[in-house]
């Protein structure tokens, strides 16, 4: 079981998306839990749902604690109308428009959102660089962890096991870890699924497959979690026996990540 973790992760890990991610409030208050939410690499820092776009703009899922997009003002619930004048609702691929416009930004971004039914305007630097350490490092004042390493409930709750690929919108290790310490607070992580095939029809398991190779790491979901301090938080992937029709499938929506368990456990 874990080489073949280790091998799906790496698989996704090695599709040419950076996910960047944080807590939901506002409209994404009710952020509906198998919601299929399109990953938008870019130097804003934030989660948008490609899926989730009309005329008023590409909604705004989450947006990193400390990033760009959270410096400007941007929160999630915001729907973001346009980058530096060029609008996404209607663009074919959102998520490859908003990279460009932040590639050629020369590192400022103008933005325009709706909120609330009002038109903002925000504007300021974009962070220049993806790349970062895998976790939080270093001492922090309070602080709690994140593991996907344990037997989830599978009978009693349909929770099977997942696989933390980044938290705060940066990526984790490829070698599978007991647990990852995080600062107490909000933090978002982003989750695969890794659901037991042998639980799914045939049929299902196609459909399934089709839809990764199409999504790849966009298939991936964020979850939020509230940390206390000194608290572990087991995450899996809970099955969602009754969306398992065609539709909800191909729209990633069978499946959600949880937390099943919670228990004390020091962090210092």
């Amino acid at each position: 079981m874990r080489l073949v973790r280790m091998l799906m992760w790496a698989a996704l890990a090695a599709a040419p998306v950076s996910i960047a991610t944080a807590a939901p409030a506002a409209e994404a208050d009710a952020f509906p839990p198998a919601a299929a939410v399109s990953m938008l690499q870019s130097g804003l820092g934030i989660v948008a749902d490609g899926r989730d776009r009309t005329g008023a703009g590409v909604l705004v899922r989450a947006v990193t604690p400390g990033g760009a997009a959270e410096r400007m003002g941007v929160r999630p619930g915001d729907r973001l109308v346009s980058v530096n004048g060029e609008l996404l609702a209607d663009a074919a691929a959102p998520h490859a428009l908003l990279d460009r416009l932040i590639d050629g930004s020369g590192g400022e971004v103008r933005l325009e959102l709706l909120r609330d039914g009002q038109t903002l305007s925000l504007a300021g630097p974009v962070d220049q660089s993806r790349d970062g350490p895998a976790v939080v490092a270093g001492a922090v004042e309070a602080c709690g962890w994140v593991s996907t390493v344990g037997v989830p409930p599978r009978v009693s709750r349909n929770v099977f096991d997942a696989v933390i690929t980044q938290i705060n919108g940066q990526s984790t290790p490829l070698e599978v870890q007991n647990r990852y310490r995080v600062p107490a607070g909000r933090n978002v992580l982003v989750v695969l699924e890794l659901i037991d095939r042998h639980r799914l029809k045939r049929v299902d398991v196609q459909r399934i497959r089709r839809m990764h190779d199409r999504e790849r790491a966009r298939a991936n979901k964020v979850l939020v979690v509230d940390v206390e301090p000194g608290v572990r938080y087991s995450v899996g992937a809970e099955l969602l026996e009754d969306r398992l029709d065609p539709e909800s499938i191909r729209e990633n929506a069978y499946w959600q990540p949880v937390v099943w368990e919670s228990r004390p456990e020091a962090c210092n």
